[in-house]
């Protein structure tokens, strides 16, 4: 039986939230969506084996303002393989540190909600996906 790839998805914005799901979801893929950062989403990253993890770089409600960056380098720690996307809203001047740090973490693409392209998200995403079923288990 063929297995059906895991994203998961954490967005702090309903809006986009759902935006970014519904591109997901054109992958036929499982998706678990998380709307903030928090211990038990951690936790989750521990148990389970995902194909991609895509993630917004700040999670509001949380003390920090990278959680994302956290989450990153978490799963990275877990899974040195696991395909990264990284999505924020904030001005690429206001971040460039956390993307740097990123960069050093292995991220595989970074996401501008400016430049907010569905077609692209969903192209890099299959890539990724695809790439992840060639890392050996």
């Amino acid at each position: 039986m063929k297995k059906i790839p895991q994203i998961i998805l954490i967005e702090d914005d309903p809006r986009w939230l759902k935006r970014i799901r519904i591109v997901l979801e054109a992958t036929n893929c499982k998706i678990e969506a998380y709307g903030k950062y928090s211990e038990k989403l951690l936790r989750r990253l521990e148990k389970k084996d995902y194909d991609l993890l895509v993630t917004d770089l700040h999670l509001g409600g949380f003390e920090r303002r990278n959680e994302g960056q956290v989450v990153v380098e978490y799963a990275r720690k877990l899974n040195n393989d696991i395909p990264i996307i990284v999505i924020t809203g904030y001005p690429f001047e206001d971040v460039l540190e956390v993307i740097n740090s990123l960069v050093e973490a292995k991220i595989d693409d970074f996401v501008a909600k400016s430049n907010w392209d569905p077609a692209r998200l969903l192209q890099t995403v299959k890539i990724l996906l695809k790439k992840s079923k060639k890392k050996p288990s």
